[in-house]
């Protein structure tokens, strides 16, 4: 009888043991791995185990971008070496300067965005009745808003010509003042670089060769009298080939003074100028512009420009620059035109313009409201005091 009680309590002892031995292997079958197993097949409905190579960065980018097959396209820079770029200039030793800014819709505003203060930005005559306009509005922004960030120069070198990047600093900052911006321009020549940025457009030099600014000169001040829509900035630059600078400026206005003390006004049209290297001489080239953009020139001395379209099913431009011209743009209306007296049309024909080369530009309205002074009416008088057509006979006697 003993010995059939050990022999029960035997058996039901190793039988526990069994059973707890057999629940471990049920509970950890999952986890083992059979080395001559096949792969398992995927399930439906769970993720593929199978990793993807990850996109290039770079490619991924450039697949963006159509440009022609001749060409080569590579990336230079990216964030954090460039941020927020508005405009780009190589100077002469291949340094590339960007303008960038910071404030967009956080200093820079819109009055799309801005209705409490449309009626008195409408009146705005002068850039300092703007900034009054910010103070009679603190209540909704205060200045202290508008000061927070700042638009920025900044300088991206290849310092072994690899077409790398390897180097990328601040040149020049502090661009935060509540009537600053956009930062839309950018141009390096002689040494200096011109900036745009309304309400000035500066002259910025850098001494001591650290690729930081030691110099800041501002040219003229006064661009941009509204808020206006945002964009509708100071944009540029590009030498003519009078050897002067050409710039833009969008339809919110300016009102300034040159260092020769002449006055430049117009409320709410955008234009082209143009101004000697060192700032003087500055004046009107073409007005009555809604939203340019950067200026070209081509081989034979003809500038270019574009006109940003409003969103409201009209179409952008190409503008024809012609000295004394006035595309009639103001601020989304017509401008009326100037008395017949001032006016000298310049077409040929209809909407067709003859050029100093003696081919015809069409589908262009000009109207020319004042002559140019003497040393710039090569071109102009080229149009409106054509030389007498002669034929081969003539031309041999």
């Amino acid at each position: 009888m003993r010995t059939l009680v050990k022999l029960v309590k035997s058996t039901k002892l190793e039988a526990r043991m069994i059973l707890k031995i057999f629940l471990s292997v049920l509970l950890c079958a999952p986890l083992l791995a059979c080395p001559n197993d096949e792969k398992t097949p995927k399930i439906e409905g769970t993720a593929n185990p199978e990793k993807f190579p990850a996109p290039d960065p770079d490619e991924a980018l450039l697949a963006t971008i159509q440009y022609p097959e001749e060409m080569t396209a590579r990336v230079y820079a990216r964030e954090p070496d460039a941020l927020n770029v508005t405009a780009i200039a190589f100077d002469e030793k291949n340094r590339l300067y960007l303008s960038e800014t910071h404030r967009f819709d956080r200093g820079i505003e819109d009055n799309r965005r801005n209705q409490h203060w449309l009626r008195d930005d409408i009146a705005l005559t002068s850039t300092s009745e703007r900034l009054a306009m910010y103070r009679k509005h603190e209540g909704v922004k205060p200045l202290s808003y508008y000061t927070e960030h700042s638009d920025k120069i900044r300088v991206l070198v290849d310092e072994d010509a690899d077409g790398k990047l390897d180097k990328s600093q601040i040149f020049a900052d502090g661009f935060n003042d509540p009537l600053d911006g956009t930062a839309a321009g950018i141009f390096a020549a002689n040494g200096k670089v011109y900036f745009a940025c309304i309400p000035h457009v500066w002259m910025i030099e850098d001494n001591d060769s650290d690729l930081k600014a030691d110099k800041r000169e501002s040219l003229q001040e006064g661009y941009g009298i509204s808020v206006s829509l945002s964009g509708h900035d100071l944009n540029g630059f590009s030498f003519g080939p009078d050897g002067r600078i050409y710039f833009t400026i969008g339809d919110r206005g300016y009102n300034l003074k040159t260092s020769d003390g002449r006055h430049l006004y117009d409320q709410y049209a955008g234009a082209i100028f143009r101004m000697e290297p060192d700032g003087s001489g500055l004046e009107v080239v073409h007005s009555g512009l809604r939203n340019p953009k950067e200026i070209a020139f081509d081989q034979y001395g003809s500038g270019f420009s574009v006109d940003n379209n409003a969103d409201m099913g009209d179409k952008a431009r190409l503008i024809y620059m012609v000295e004394g011209g006035d595309s009639g743009l103001l601020r989304q209306r017509r401008r009326a035109a100037p008395p017949l007296s001032q006016q000298t049309a310049i077409s040929t024909g209809p909407g067709c313009l003859d050029d100093v080369r003696g081919a015809q530009t069409c589908g262009l309205t000009v109207t020319v409201n004042h002559r140019p002074r003497s040393t710039d009416t090569s071109i102009i008088d080229s149009i409106l005091n054509p030389r007498p057509q002669t034929t081969d006979t003539e031309s041999q006697t």
